[in-house]
C-alpha cells in the first residue's frame, strides 16, 4: 500500500487543565497552541518531525477546523505491529476507530484518560473546555479513554481542570 501515513500517539506525559504552563514554556504560549508544542517537543525526543497537532477543542477552534479534513491515507501508530487507527478524515471520525490510540510517543502502550473537549466528529464536545485550556481549577472539560475504540476514545465524560490528564497528538504537517 503506497498511501500516505501519518502517525498518532497519546502523550507520555500528563497535563492538568493549563497544559503546564508555568513549566518548560520560553515562548510562553497558551491554550490549543501549548498543547501543538508539547505533542511536538515529545515527537522530536522521539526522533519524529515536530509537525504534530493536539486532538482539543475549545470554544475557538477544534480538529474539524485546524486538521487536514481531506486527508485520505491512513493514521497508524507507533507501537508494534504500527495498528492503523483509522483510514483517514472520514473513517477517523465516524465514530469508532479501528484501533485504540493506546501507544505513546515511543510506541509504549498506555491506557490512560484523555482531555479533548472533543466529539467524535471532530467538533467541540462541550463549552467546557479548562478556559480554553489556561486554568487547572474545579471547571471541567471532556475527557477520552485511550484504550477505547468506541465514540468514548475522545468523549466519555467530563472531568476536572485540576487533574492531570494525557492528550492527543496527531501528525498534521
Amino acid at each position: 500500500d503506497c498511501r500516505i501515513e501519518r502517525r498518532v500517539f497519546v502523550s507520555s506525559a500528563a497535563y492538568e487543565g493549563d497544559l503546564g504552563f508555568a513549566v518548560d514554556n520560553p515562548d510562553m504560549l497558551a491554550g490549543i497552541p501549548l498543547a501543538d508544542a508539547r505533542c511536538n517537543s515529545l515527537a522530536l525526543a522521539a526522533g519524529l518531525p515536530p509537525t504534530f497537532k493536539a486532538w482539543l477543542s475549545d470554544s475557538d477552534t477544534s480538529p474539524a477546523e485546524r486538521f487536514d479534513t481531506s486527508f485520505s491515507g491512513l493514521y497508524r501508530l507507533l507501537s508494534p505491529d504500527f495498528p492503523v487507527v483509522a483510514d483517514g478524515w472520514p473513517d477517523l471520525t465516524d465514530g469508532s476507530l479501528a484501533h485504540p490510540i493506546d501507544a505513546d510517543e515511543t510506541g509504549a502502550l498506555t491506557q490512560k484518560n484523555v482531555l479533548t473537549n472533543t466529539a467524535p466528529d471532530g467538533s467541540p464536545a462541550s463549552d467546557q473546555h479548562c478556559s480554553a485550556f489556561t486554568a487547572n481549577d474545579n471547571s471541567s472539560s471532556t475527557i477520552g479513554q485511550s484504550s477505547a475504540s468506541d465514540s468514548t476514545w475522545t468523549s466519555l465524560i467530563p472531568s476536572l481542570c485540576s487533574e492531570s490528564r494525557r492528550i492527543y497528538c496527531f501528525e498534521d504537517p
